[in-house]
């Protein structure tokens, strides 16, 4: 072997682009919609299921993630500081637990656990307030360093607060078909 062909072995051997860590994309809501993607490729659903979360007691919703990630505690604020919405629990290991305050105006969701969200948080916390239209809000691309809540490799987080029911979203999307359909005969 010359030493060019030694050479270009080496950096092609050494170059960061050959050993990228993958980019995992997670996507929660309160239903038990769960999926996660690895570097773009179509989404896997997650495992869930009802089960108790050792710190707090509650049963509510839990996720399983395809990876071990940094345990801690995201807690969503409502718009206008208006109180609690969610807390998203990751308990070390692959165990994400998702608790919804019970809101009466809402139809009930497996991550609805109690009234309010007064049981202690973890030692390693995130606060931040929901983004997007009501309905639909939540917060989306949450991306967490190593050692915070949830963190790992790289991980981007969606995490959805109110997800339309289906039958709301069916009904929504019949109204925006039929608008668009006597539209073109006008």
């Amino acid at each position: 072997m010359t030493v060019r062909s030694l050479l270009i072995c080496l950096l092609l051997c050494l170059s960061p682009s050959l050993y990228a860590a993958p980019v995992f994309t997670i996507w929660v809501d309160e239903l038990g919609n769960g999926s996660y993607s690895i570097d773009g490729a179509p989404p896997t659903a997650l495992p869930f299921g009802l089960a108790v979360d050792p710190l707090s007691g509650l049963t509510t919703l839990e996720y399983i993630l395809p990876i071990p990630v940094t345990s801690g505690d995201v807690t969503l604020v409502k718009v206008g500081g208006e109180g609690d919405s969610d807390r998203l629990r990751f308990e070390g290991g692959t165990a994400l637990f998702f608790f919804s305050v019970i809101d009466d105006g809402d139809p009930p969701a497996l991550a609805d656990t109690v009234p309010a969200l007064s049981f202690p948080l973890q030692a390693n916390n995130f606060l931040t307030t929901e983004t997007g239209p009501e309905g639909l809000d939540g917060l989306f691309g949450y991306t967490p360093a190593s050692t915070g809540p949830g963190g790992g490799p790289l991980i981007v987080y969606n995490f959805i607060s109110d997800a339309p029911e289906p039958s709301s979203l069916a009904l929504a999307s019949l109204g925006l078909i039929l608008t668009l359909l006597f539209r073109r005969r006008a």
